[in-house]
C-alpha cells in the first residue's frame, strides 16, 4: 500500500520506452466452473463479434482489434458536453503502446484503461481530450507501482484510473497541479474497505477510482483524493452474499436521492461509489456485446452523452 504526502512542484510528463515496457505478469485469480452450454454461448458470442469486428474494420483500419474471442463490455456515459473515444480488444502491449502514442499526436490522452492481454480479457482504453500531460502504467511490481505514483504526485499527476487485474497494477495520471493529498491502497477485503473509507473520509477526502478484483470478488483496491458530500459504496454479488438486490440496479439505485456513480469497477463483480450529482449531468448506463455497445455508444454521443467508464465486467446479470 502506498501513502503519498501534498507534492508542490508543477512538472509535465514524458512516456519513455523503457517505462512503457511492463512486467510479466505473476498473479491468478481464481475462476468458477462453466458447463459446456454456458460455453457455448460465450462461443457463439464471440463469434457474433468476430463478424462485426471484421466489417467494422474496413471503416475503421485506426482501431487495433484482437480477432480472437472477444469480451462483450458495460459502460456508463454522463451527459456535460465532453468528448471521449474508446477502443477495445487490444491483444498486445506493443499494440496498446502503439494506439496510446497515436492518439496521443491528436492530442487525446488515456483516462481509463483496463484488461490483461489475455484471452477473454483483451485491454480497453478510454480516451479525452488533451487538457494536460498525463501517464500510463501496466506493471506487476508493486515497488515499481509505488514508486512510479509517488514521483507522479510530487510532479503534480493525479491517478485517474486504478484497477487490477491478474497480479498487474493498471493505472492512468493526469497532470493536476498540486490539488492535495491523495491515498491509494489495495488487497483490502470489504470491512477493510468500509474502514479506511471512514478513515479517508474523516481527513476530507473520497474514492475516485475503486476495483474488485480476486476470486469471487474478495479483494479490493481504491485511490482516495479531496472531496466532500455523501458518498455510499456498494459492492453486491460474490463473497457479499448478505446484499438483497442484484447488480444490474446499481447504477440508477440513488438517482433520486440526488446521487450518481463516481467510481466504478472494471473486474467480474460489482463495486460502485456514489457521490453529490454535478449540476446537470445525467447517467445513462448498458451492458452489451462489442458491436451492441458501440452501436449504443454513437447514440449516446448523438444525444450528448460521453463514455466515463468502461468495464470488461458481467456482474450486471445479478
Amino acid at each position: 500500500m502506498a501513502r503519498k504526502v501534498e507534492g508542490k512542484t508543477n512538472a509535465g510528463g514524458k512516456l519513455s520506452r523503457a517505462d512503457m515496457q511492463p512486467m510479466l505478469g505473476t498473479g491468478t485469480e481464481a475462476k468458477g466452473t462453466i458447463t459446456a452450454e454456458q460455453l457455448e454461448r460465450h462461443v457463439e458470442a464471440a463469434a457474433a463479434d468476430i463478424a462485426q469486428a471484421v466489417a467494422d474494420a474496413k471503416d475503421h483500419a485506426m482501431q487495433p482489434r484482437s480477432f480472437g474471442v472477444a469480451t462483450a463490455l458495460h459502460g456508463l456515459w454522463i451527459k456535460d458536453d465532453g468528448d471521449t473515444h474508446f477502443y477495445t480488444n487490444i491483444a498486445s502491449y506493443e499494440q496498446l503502446a502503439a494506439l496510446i502514442a497515436g492518439r496521443s499526436e491528436l492530442k487525446y490522452r488515456p483516462i481509463d484503461l483496463m484488461g490483461s492481454g489475455r484471452l477473454l480479457e483483451p485491454w480497453s482504453v478510454v480516451f479525452a481530450p488533451m487538457r494536460a500531460g498525463y501517464y500510463w502504467q501496466i506493471t506487476s511490481s508493486e515497488q515499481e507501482f509505488i514508486a512510479k505514483d509517488t514521483e507522479l504526485f510530487h510532479a503534480g499527476f493525479r491517478v485517474t484510473s486504478f484497477n487490477r487485474r491478474h497480479g498487474n497494477f493498471n493505472a492512468t495520471w493526469t497532470w493536476t497541479g498540486d490539488t492535495g493529498a491523495q491515498y491509494s491502497r489495495w488487497s483490502m477485503d470489504w470491512f477493510g474497505l468500509l474502514s479506511w473509507n471512514r478513515y479517508y473520509r474523516d481527513l476530507g477526502l473520497r474514492i475516485v477510482a475503486i476495483d474488485r478484483y480476486g476470486a469471487s470478488g474478495d479483494s479490493y483496491a481504491a485511490t482516495w483524493q479531496p472531496g466532500d458530500g455523501e458518498q455510499i459504496i456498494e459492492a453486491p454479488g460474490g463473497t457479499n452474499v448478505y446484499f438483497g438486490q442484484p447488480a444490474k440496479f446499481l447504477v440508477h439505485k440513488y438517482e433520486r436521492q440526488g446521487l450518481e456513480v463516481r467510481a466504478m469497477g472494471h473486474n467480474g463483480h460489482a463495486v460502485a461509489a456514489y457521490r453529490p450529482k454535478r449540476g446537470n449531468y445525467r447517467q445513462e448506463w448498458t451492458y452489451n456485446t462489442l458491436a451492441g455497445f458501440t452501436i449504443y455508444n454513437a447514440s449516446c454521443a448523438q444525444d450528448g452523452y460521453r463514455l466515463s467508464f468502461l468495464s470488461h465486467a458481467t456482474w450486471q446479470t445479478g
